[in-house]
C-alpha cells in the first residue's frame, strides 16, 4: 500500500481507474518518449547488419552552438500511416561466415533468412567463378520507408577495382536491403509501443515520487 494522504495527495496506484487514465495521458505529453528513445534500437541494428556485413554509414551534425556529434544514418517515421517507414544508407561487403555470426547471435528469423540470402548470392557468384560483390546504400526523396533505398551493386576484382554487375543480381540486393531497413522498422515500432503501454508508463508512475490530486493530475 502506498503512503498517502488522502485529504491532500495521492500516489498513482491509489488512483481511481479514471484518474489513472488522466496520469497516464498527462505522463506521454508533450515530446514523449523523448528525443533519443530510438537509441538503443539504432544501436541494435547497426551491430545486427554488420554481422551479415550491411555496414550502416554515419554523418557529422553540428548543433545550434556548434558542436559537433556523429549521427546513424537511419530514418523512419511512424507508426500509424500507410507510408512509414525506414531506411538507411551505408554499404555492403561480404561475410563469408555470416549466417554463423548471425545464428550465434539471434534466433530471428528474418535476420536469419537475409543472412542466408546474401550468402548464397556470393556463394553462386563463386560458382559461376564471378568475384564477390559489394553494394552501396542510398537514400532519395523526401519519405522514409525502404522503398526509398537505391542500391548499386558491384564486382569487386582481386585490385579493388570495381564493375556493374546484372540488373536481376541488383534487384535480389536491393530488396534484401530494403527487407533489413523493414526488421529496422518492426524493431522501432516494437519499442515504441512497450514505452507507450499502459504497463510501461504505469511502472514509471508507480515508482515515481510524482503525486496527484483526486483526479489524476500531477501536484
Amino acid at each position: 500500500m502506498c503512503d498517502t494522504d488522502t485529504d491532500v495527495t495521492y500516489k498513482f496506484c491509489d488512483l481511481s481507474e479514471k484518474a489513472k487514465d488522466r496520469a497516464r495521458d498527462e505522463y506521454r505529453g508533450g515530446d514523449y518518449p523523448g528525443y533519443d528513445w530510438w537509441d538503443t534500437t539504432y544501436e541494435d541494428a547497426v551491430r545486427m547488419g554488420a554481422l551479415m556485413g550491411i555496414n550502416i554509414s554515419t554523418s557529422t551534425r553540428t548543433t545550434a552552438k556548434g558542436k559537433e556529434y556523429e549521427e546513424t544514418d537511419i530514418s523512419f517515421s511512424g507508426f500509424s500511416c500507410q507510408g512509414d517507414g525506414a531506411s538507411f544508407e551505408g554499404y555492403y561487403r561480404i561475410v563469408p561466415d555470416a549466417v554463423q555470426k548471425v545464428t550465434s547471435e539471434t534466433n530471428d528469423k528474418k535476420l536469419i533468412r537475409i543472412a542466408q540470402e546474401l550468402t548464397l548470392l556470393q556463394i553462386t557468384r563463386r560458382l559461376q567463378n564471378l568475384e564477390p560483390f559489394s553494394a552501396t546504400i542510398k537514400t532519395s526523396g523526401n519519405y522514409c520507408h525502404s522503398g526509398t533505398m537505391n542500391v548499386m551493386v558491384n564486382s569487386e576484382d582481386e585490385n579493388d577495382e570495381h564493375s556493374q554487375v546484372d540488373d536481376d543480381l541488383e534487384d535480389d540486393v536491393t530488396q534484401l536491403m530494403r527487407d533489413f531497413a523493414n526488421w529496422v522498422y518492426d524493431q522501432l515500432e516494437a519499442e515504441y509501443d512497450y514505452l507507450t503501454s499502459d504497463e510501461y508508463v504505469d511502472e514509471r508512475l508507480t515508482e515515481s515520487d510524482d503525486e496527484f490530486d483526486e483526479d489524476g493530475s500531477t501536484i
